[in-house]
Parts: C-alpha cells; sequence; structure tokens
C-alpha cells in the first residue's frame, strides 16, 4: 500500500511540476514577445514625436512663399503605422495594447481639425489659423506620443528616454502653452465685443 502512495504520489508530483513548467515557458515567452513589442513601440512612438517637432517648427518661411506670396507648409506630417508590425498584440495588458493600438485614431481626429480649419477658417496669404491648429494638435500629439512611450518604457523596465542637447518635449509644451494663451485671450476678447453688442 506503501508503494502504491508513492507511486500516485510520483505521478502527481511529476503531472504537477510538468504543468509548472509549461506554465512557466509560457510566461516568459510572452513576456518577451511583450518586451520586444515595447522595443518597437517606443522607437516608433520616440521617431513619431520628432515628426511632431518637425511639424510645429514649421512656420511656412522655410523655403520662401509660393508664386502668389502665399506661405505653405514644409514639413510632412509623421505616421504611426502600427499595422505594419510582426509582433503579438496579445502579450500586451488588455489597457496599454487598447492604448497603443487606439493612438493611430487620434492622429486622423487631429488631421481632420487641421483640414477643417485650413479649408473653413484660414485665409490666405498667411493661413495663421491653419499653422496654429497643425502646430497646437501636433503639439497635443507629440506630448501624447511621449507619455505613452514613458508609461511603457515603466511598464516594461526601458531606459528612459534622455536628451542630451535639447528637450523637443519642452518645445511642445511651450507651443501649446503659447497657443493656448493665445486662443484664451482670443475669446475674451470676443465674449467682450458680443456683450458691448
Amino acid at each position: 500500500m506503501e508503494k502504491l502512495l508513492i507511486g500516485v504520489s510520483g505521478v502527481i508530483l511529476g503531472a504537477i511540476l510538468t504543468v509548472a513548467r509549461e506554465f512557466w515557458n509560457d510566461y516568459r515567452t510572452k513576456k518577451k514577445k511583450a518586451q520586444f513589442l515595447a522595443i518597437r513601440v517606443t522607437t516608433m512612438l520616440d521617431r513619431f514625436v520628432e515628426g511632431c517637432v518637425s511639424v510645429v517648427s514649421d512656420d511656412g518661411e522655410m523655403y520662401g512663399r509660393d508664386e502668389q506670396g502665399c506661405l505653405r507648409v514644409n514639413s510632412t506630417t509623421p505616421v504611426l503605422n502600427f499595422d505594419s508590425l510582426d509582433v503579438d498584440w496579445q502579450s500586451l495588458p488588455f489597457d496599454l495594447m487598447y492604448e497603443i493600438l487606439n493612438f493611430p485614431l487620434g492622429i486622423e481626429e487631429a488631421n481632420g481639425m487641421i483640414g477643417s480649419v485650413c479649408e473653413h477658417v484660414a485665409s490666405p496669404p498667411d493661413y495663421e489659423e491653419g499653422f496654429e491648429e497643425r502646430h497646437f494638435q501636433y503639439s497635443n500629439l507629440g506630448l501624447q506620443a511621449y507619455e505613452l512611450s514613458k508609461k511603457i518604457r515603466e511598464r516594461y523596465g526601458m531606459p528612459k528616454n534622455e536628451f542630451k542637447y535639447w528637450n523637443p518635449i519642452d518645445f511642445l509644451e511651450k507651443n501649446k502653452k503659447e497657443i493656448d494663451e493665445r486662443r484664451a485671450k482670443r475669446e475674451e476678447r470676443a465674449a467682450k465685443f458680443y456683450q458691448s453688442a
């Protein structure tokens, strides 16, 4: 009887160890896939932030005015295409996966706002409102991309993004703040105008 109990115990222990080993191997594989995905996504987000800085720096004067004397956009808008990544998205926690995959929708919405302002509000020769909306939206997008990259880096123990000579995040924050202040002053002037009318 004792030998039978020892034999059964051995079989049960062997089964438990096999299941535990498989669980551990799956966990390690999923963790490595998530780390690889995190590296790929953060590098794409970092490049996107650089592209946002380029857009926000574009005042329309880089190559001079066009033939009609109008300012023109000189920088291309950055593209963020996560569909091109061959990674295991399911290796990420749900909340982080949603936040990453939902980010391009924010880019589409921002481009829609810019297009609307350029088409219906901005006027030649300076297209001031169009450039301002473009700067505002891409300042926001750059800051959001940076925060998302920072969150991913923290979650997966990656090194922080260090800026040695120039901090693009400070530039984007300053630009956004200046636009917010200009817009607040315009709204205040408009409110006073309508009150006096």
